[in-house]
């Protein structure tokens, strides 16, 4: 009875020395964990290091990672409450096209994982969660989008214009975010944290350097980098200034309801584009059952195309009502 008390109270102190993982916010009655910061921090930085990318101060990473994590957990979320999933084979088989840019098998890729020391199970997790956030914006913004009739024809006269080139650009982006309805010290403060900005750039400084410092955009931890857009991707906001820019000019700066923005052209190229022909078409189907044998409907089937052939309008309700009356 003695050991297994003294047992029990090694237990005890064993347990009470092992450092307390803190709650360090909370969304939607859901918790993030510090562990979980300081991981995803550890792999950000990873990220920035094999991209060659500024890494900003401890202090600034943290809390560009610590908001990135906040809107990952609102969006999944989000996606839990609309019914949106990801299976694991679905899961499995994006994890095989990752491995397979690496030139990796899926065990091969893991033990990679492992040897730099970071869980396979959490790697996976963080997987599924980016293919749930990628089919949540698409169901949630991609499928709503409607293109009208005259923007398509303006998109085909412009394609025309071009010569069928177009000139796409690669552009970097700082945001100082200020609230909507914004009370004057907070418009303030917005525009104190720009002119420190703009001062910084006016005296040289890189600007995926200063991105990385001070920029609220969720491309802050990249430097800003919003990668390479064609003139109709671009940013309803950006589409007047970025094309009167010239390589390595960053823009005026441009005024929205989210606070103050600062584009920087770095490339752009022209690409050859490519024209998509498009064709209306109608077709005749008829299914054969107890009454309507095979060689029946290739009968009619022929007879309706010597009509059609001949000048009858192809119309389906047309010339099957004629066709069967």
């Amino acid at each position: 009875m003695i050991k297994f008390l003294f047992i029990s109270l090694l237990m005890v102190n064993s347990v009470f020395a092992l450092p307390l993982d803190r709650i360090i916010a909370v969304v939607n009655d859901e918790v993030i964990l510090e562990s979980e910061l300081v991981e995803m921090e550890r792999t950000v930085r990873g990220q920035l290091r094999q991209r060659d990318a500024v890494i900003p101060p401890s202090d600034v990473m943290r809390k560009q990672v610590l908001e990135r994590l906040l809107i990952q957990r609102i969006q999944v979320q989000k996606a839990d409450r609309v019914g949106i999933r990801v299976g694991d084979d679905a899961l499995n088989a994006t994890l095989r096209q990752i491995a397979d840019k690496n030139g990796l098998t899926l065990r091969e890729f893991r033990d990679v994982l492992e040897k730099d020391k970071y869980d396979f199970s959490d790697f996976r997790e963080s997987i599924r969660e980016e293919m749930i956030i990628t089919r949540l914006r698409k169901s949630q913004v991609e499928d709503r989008v409607i293109v009208s009739d005259r923007e398509i024809d303006n998109f085909l006269a412009t394609q025309v214009s071009q010569g069928g080139v177009e000139t796409v650009y690669h552009l970097l982006h700082i945001l100082v975010s200020m609230p909507e309805a914004a009370a004057p010290e907070q418009i303030q403060v917005a525009q104190e944290k720009f002119d420190k900005v703009q001062d910084l750039l006016d005296s040289g400084a890189n600007f995926s350097e200063v991105a990385a410092g001070y920029s609220d955009g969720q491309n802050a931890l990249e430097g800003g980098d919003l990668g390479w857009r064609k003139h109709g991707e671009l940013p309803s906001l950006f589409a007047k200034v970025v094309p009167d820019l010239v390589e390595g000019q960053v823009s005026e700066v441009i005024r929205s309801g989210s606070g103050f923005h600062l584009v920087k052209l770095a490339e752009k190229k022209s690409e050859e584009s490519h024209m998509v022909k498009q064709t209306l078409a109608s077709h005749i189907l008829l299914k054969t059952n107890e009454l309507t044998t095979d060689n029946d409907a290739q009968t009619r089937l022929q007879q309706l195309r010597e009509r059609v052939l001949n000048g009858d309008d192809f119309t389906p309700c047309t010339i099957l009502s004629s066709f069967f009356k």
